[in-house]
């Protein structure tokens, strides 16, 4: 089992990309511009009451976060092809990929594969920031 620790889901993404997904996924005209009223002209007050405009995340509560957060989502499951022995799952912003190897050695080989040809595609995608990758053998005793 690999575990993906996904920092600050949507609160990193920037709203270009939220756009840009949006246009990728061929949302209507109309839906886009909502979107783009929504994303645009934020700013947040500050303790000491200096206003700060930003352009990234989405704002806490709003009823498009989740919707917006399955389209980053779908993008990152997207990273994975489909293979035999491989399942991924997606459960909020925590994502697990199971493995399933005859052997210990072979989880290992198969894991540092998994690991390392995500990397370099995640990189490319400002999607999901992961920072943490956890690997985790779960063998079972007594099976053939």
């Amino acid at each position: 089992m690999i575990s993906l620790d996904i920092t600050n889901a949507l609160n990193s993404i920037k709203w270009a990309d939220f756009i840009n997904l949006l246009k990728k996924y061929r949302t209507p005209g109309k839906l886009l511009k909502l979107f783009n009223c929504f994303l645009k002209d934020r700013t947040v007050i500050l303790n000491n009451g200096d206003r700060w405009n930003y352009n990234i995340g989405v704002p806490q509560g709003s009823s498009c976060g989740p919707i917006l957060w399955l389209l980053v989502a779908n993008e990152a499951l997207e990273l994975f092809s489909e293979q035999e022995n491989l399942l991924v799952q997606a459960f909020a912003d925590d994502f697990v990929i199971l493995l399933r190897a005859l052997a210990s050695y072979r989880f290992t080989e198969l894991s540092n594969q998994k690991v390392f040809s995500v990397q370099p595609k995640h990189a490319e995608s400002p999607m999901c920031p992961i920072e943490r990758v956890e690997c985790s053998n779960m063998g079972t005793e007594g099976t053939n």
